[in-house]
């Protein structure tokens, strides 16, 4: 079973996307802020990181940057309110980018996606 960990500083849609997607069969883990994502990372074996841009203290953009550098297997979609072209300005090399109007189901389908075994890391 594959594990996502979902890291949004929005408690409501946290909880809307761990029971989406242990719905769907993942594993899913949460966390609020980077500094508790970084713990899980450190204990946890992740296979993708559903990122938030915007959260306190650390920032989504900066803490993309650690996954990368601490554990580059880890695959990274951007999960933002902001328009996909700005989030790909702000990242420019994550998996897959989400736009949080563009539905669940678009999430879900992005998710198998970039679990699936022919998808490379970015």
């Amino acid at each position: 079973m594959k594990t996502i960990l979902v890291v949004d500083d929005d408690k409501r849609m946290r909880q809307m996307y761990v029971e989406f997607l242990s719905g769907a069969g993942f594993n899913v883990k949460e966390a609020s802020n980077a500094w508790d994502a970084n713990e899980l990372l450190k204990q946890e074996k992740i296979d993708l990181a559903l990122l938030d841009i915007k959260m306190p203290m650390v920032n989504g953009c900066t803490f993309f940057e650690v996954v990368k550098l601490f554990h580059p297997a880890i695959k990274v979609i951007i999960a933002s309110v902001y328009p996909l072209s700005e989030q790909k300005h702000l990242i420019d090399s994550a998996t897959d980018y989400y736009d949080k109007s563009e539905g669940i189901n678009v999430l879900l389908s992005k998710v198998k996606v970039a679990l699936s075994d022919d998808v490379l890391i970015a």
